[in-house]
């Protein structure tokens, strides 16, 4: 699997191969400024880098586009920040963990999320809902719980919460629901 990444020392492109049953980083040497770099499948990954002497970039990062359906997952003191891209169709979120099913996961010290914990659905058309997967302390949609087994469509800017993790939906070119409007008279 080949694809560019943006080297962290001297933002050069550069292209890399990943093989598809590689568990560690592959590292690599920016062709550009000489410095050494390990790259990783997922962002998670490269987020437990634990060697600070070589940065780390992701896979998922060099194909991360602001253009697309995305989660930014705010800093706490458990978390630190990232972004999650949703790809189209149904989408399981939880708390890392290397054995999980999990295809969006947010790697965080945060013990109230559970490692499945809600389902995220893209649609074709752009729509985006999520759905509590019967986890321990629920899930929020802009302060308010979701009921067990309710898919509730969500809008650019919703905060999701999830235990002590919090998230901002983000939908290309913003796009707004069009559905429950409010009549002020």
């Amino acid at each position: 699997m080949s694809t560019v990444i943006t080297c962290p020392y001297c933002g050069a492109s550069l292209e890399v191969t990943i093989g598809h049953h590689q568990d560690s980083a592959e590292r690599v040497v920016c062709d550009e400024c000489k410095q050494p770099i390990a790259v990783y499948k997922t962002a998670a990954e490269a987020l437990q880098h634990r060697d600070r002497s070589i940065k780390a970039v992701s896979i998922e990062e060099a194909d991360f586009s602001e253009e697309g359906t995305y989660l930014e997952i705010i800093e706490t003191e458990f978390t630190k920040p990232q972004t999650i891209q949703i790809p189209e169709g149904r989408s399981l979120f939880g708390r890392y963990n290397p054995r999980s099913s999990a295809r969006l996961q947010v790697l965080t010290a945060d013990p109230s999320i559970d490692r499945q914990h809600a389902y995220f659905t893209l649609s074709k058309d752009g729509r985006l809902e999520v759905m509590d997967n019967d986890s321990m302390t629920g899930t929020f949609v802009n302060g308010a719980e979701i009921d067990q087994g309710e898919r509730r469509r969500l809008s650019q800017g919703d905060v999701l919460t999830f235990g002590a993790t919090t998230a901002i939906v983000h939908l290309p070119h913003g796009e707004e629901d069009e559905g429950d409007e409010w009549l002020l008279f």
